[in-house]
Order: C-alpha cells, then sequence, then structure tokens
C-alpha cells in the first residue's frame, strides 16, 4: 500500500515538473509574443516582473533592458514595453484620417449611445453646445456656483460624520 502511494505521489510530482517546464517552453518559444526581445527569464513567468515590482526597480529595470536591446521588449509572458511610443502607437491605434475627419470622429462613438461631447461627427452640435456650455465654465459662472458647491460639500461632511459615528460600514460610492 505504501509502495502504491509513494508511486503515486511520484508521477504526480513529475506531472507537475513536467507541466511547467512545457508552460515555459511555450512562453519562450512558441508563443505568439516569442519574435519580441528580451530576457528569457522575463518571457517565461511573470515572477520576475513581479518580484521587481515588488521591490521597487522595475522601471529601472524595464530601462537598462531598453538601454542594450531594441525599443519594444518583452517583459512578461503576455506585455511588451516600448521606450518610443510613436511607432508603437500608430502600429496599435492606426493613422487618423485628416482628409476625413468625421470617419475619426465616429471613432469614439459607442454602438447605441448618444453622441457626446467626446464623439461629435461633425462641428455643429459641438458648437451648439458650448454656446451653451460657456457661461458655466467661466470664472463667474464657477463663482456664482462656489456657495452651491460648499452648500453640498459640507452636507457630505456631515452625513458621513454621522455614519463615522455610528461606526457601521458604509458604502461611500452608493
Amino acid at each position: 500500500m505504501a509502495l502504491l502511494d509513494l508511486t503515486t505521489l511520484s508521477t504526480v510530482i513529475v506531472g507537475g515538473v513536467l507541466t511547467v517546464r512545457l508552460y515555459l517552453a511555450h512562453n519562450i518559444f512558441s508563443h505568439p509574443l516569442s519574435r519580441f526581445r528580451g530576457q528569457k527569464l522575463f518571457a517565461a513567468s511573470h515572477l520576475p516582473r513581479s518580484f521587481h515590482q515588488v521591490r521597487g526597480v522595475l522601471q529601472s529595470s524595464v530601462m537598462d533592458l531598453h538601454d542594450n536591446n531594441d525599443y519594444i521588449l518583452r517583459v512578461a509572458p503576455t506585455e511588451l514595453s516600448s521606450i518610443s511610443a510613436t511607432p508603437v502607437f500608430t502600429g496599435i491605434y492606426g493613422r487618423s484620417n485628416p482628409q476625413n475627419p468625421e470617419e475619426e470622429a465616429i471613432f469614439w462613438l459607442r454602438d447605441g449611445l448618444e453622441k457626446s461631447l467626446i464623439g461629435l461627427a461633425n462641428d455643429e452640435p459641438l458648437a451648439h453646445q458650448r454656446t451653451h456650455l460657456l457661461h458655466a465654465i467661466s470664472a463667474q459662472g464657477l463663482d456664482q456656483q462656489l456657495p452651491l458647491l460648499w452648500d453640498y460639500i459640507d452636507l457630505t461632511v456631515a452625513k458621513l460624520s454621522v455614519k463615522a459615528r455610528s461606526k457601521e460600514p458604509t458604502d461611500i460610492a452608493a
């Protein structure tokens, strides 16, 4: 009986070690990001990156790697780091199309949502909304709203003080 348990235990240990080795080999050699340069230890596992992050030297370590290697590096099995954002940003997000600004503005719109100040397709509604909001964000408009803002801040602090004195848990995000 003890021999069977020892055999089973050794099989589980060998299987676990083999699985970890295959996982590390996959991350280093056949992962989709394996074509990018970087230290193999960083490419194999998240542990070296986490270790450097906990020690507080991750940025300086990555900077040293960039000094010795390419401008795009693999710093974890699923992460790349770029020291020059311009070609990377263009490669990921694409170029804007100055000939067709409507096409670029539509990029910011989400399906099923109304157009907002962020994603207006043409400038006419934006100018209309800016005209109506201009008074609210001017210095004079903000000065007029300041007493109301202080009243709401005082009310919030008073309600939080009551909750704090009751010593019951409070979800302030609700």
